[in-house]
């Protein structure tokens, strides 16, 4: 029984000392864009423009964890495109803060986005020249007319669900933990009864 014991502390000892050590604060630097340039080298050096209202803002990870370089992603209703494969819901990842560069969407505001296509995700930075609706006026005269997004065949967009494997992944590991500890307990247990009983 006392085996157990230890066996349960040590268990928790690990899981506190390992959610320690990913809580603990990180050196974090201010972030830093080389020239932002006009509208034409932000098009040029990205992968995708387009201009839509976000519709929602999601964290990646446990709230418990997160750091400013943690993705976040936001989904967008996109009503015009002047570049790349932009559907009409489209989804952006971005730093969780703009020490690291990120840039913090509202959720319900109209933007302006220059994104770059990572072969993941379409990626946003602040210094990517991405804006407010109503502070890009140089940008849409510049832009000019572009074309109306398609609709995504199926409804479907190109939201992944990485962000929920990592708590999921943990979940599991803990689960099979107990499992596991559930069931050599059983097993000593029942050896026990059977030497007494012999």
């Amino acid at each position: 029984m006392k085996r157990t014991k230890w066996v349960w502390l040590m268990l928790v000892a690990a899981m506190l000392v390992s959610g320690g050590l990913l809580s603990a604060p990180q050196m974090t630097y201010a972030c830093s864009c080389a020239e932002i340039g006009d509208v034409r080298a932000a098009s040029d050096r990205n992968d995708a423009v387009f201009e839509g209202t976000a519709v929602s803002v999601k964290q990646s990870g446990l709230p418990l964890f997160q750091s400013s370089a943690d993705a976040v992603k936001t989904n967008f209703h996109v009503n015009e495109v002047w570049k790349g494969l932009v559907t009409s819901n489209i989804a952006v990842v971005s730093a969780n803060g703009s020490d690291s560069c990120g840039f913090e969407f509202k959720s319900g505001q109209r933007y302006v986005v220059y994104a770059r296509d990572t072969g993941k995700s379409l990626e946003v930075s602040l210094c990517s020249r991405t804006a407010l609706y109503s502070d890009a006026g140089d940008d849409l005269a510049a832009l000019g007319k572009g074309s109306i997004p398609p609709v995504p065949q199926n409804g479907l967009n190109n939201e992944g669900s990485s962000s929920y494997m990592i708590p999921l992944i943990l979940l599991l590991l803990t689960i099979g933990t107990i499992a596991l500890l559930y069931v050599r307990k059983k097993k000593r247990l029942k050896s026990r009864t059977s030497q007494q009983s012999s």
